[in-house]
């Protein structure tokens, strides 16, 4: 082999090792880069969430009205503005059974269970005659494989739905 067709062999084996390793380390750094960007996006989102609170607690909005608009952006993708406003209601009035129970459901449709049985359970102690409180209870229990529960939860749900409601 003539000397000039190795050393050529040569170099372009180098410039592809060269290349390769810089290929490398470029991907690593996108990596890196995206990483970062994850943590600033995590930070970010906190700040607003921490500003959403607090401009909420200065908020002259009566409780009720808190809840009412909670309760309808709850199913939409502003359900964390929702949560923030329930837990503003739930602040301000910690005997609110509708708010605990619709942050229940909150966390039950974002899948934080721990914090969904809380805060169900809260309402439940808030009222322990509401239906709806043991039907959300029945369906956190069954997700958390707690079989036992979940039947007594939802033997209560139907049992308190047959009790007349004597405030009308």
């Amino acid at each position: 082999m003539h000397p000039h067709v190795k050393r050529r062999i040569g170099l372009y084996g180098t410039a592809l090792v060269v290349a390769a390793t810089l290929f490398v380390w470029g991907a690593s750094q996108i990596g890196a880069v995206e990483a970062a960007s994850v943590t600033s996006l995590a930070t970010v989102n906190d700040k607003i969430t921490a500003v959403q609170a607090s401009s909420l607690e200065q908020s002259t909005l009566s409780t009720t009205a808190l809840l009412k608009k909670a309760v309808n952006l709850l199913d939409t993708p502003q359900r964390p503005v929702a949560m923030l406003m329930l837990k503003e209601v739930l602040r301000r009035n910690p005997e609110s059974r509708d708010a605990a129970l619709q942050l229940g459901y909150g966390y039950l449709q974002t899948g934080d269970l721990t914090k969904a049985q809380i805060s169900l359970e809260h309402a439940r102690d808030l009222d322990p005659i509401y239906p709806a409180t043991y039907q959300l209870l029945a369906e956190v229990y069954t997700k958390q494989n707690q079989k036992d529960l979940a039947a007594t939860a939802l033997q209560r749900a139907q049992d308190f739905a047959k009790v007349p409601d004597l405030t009308k």
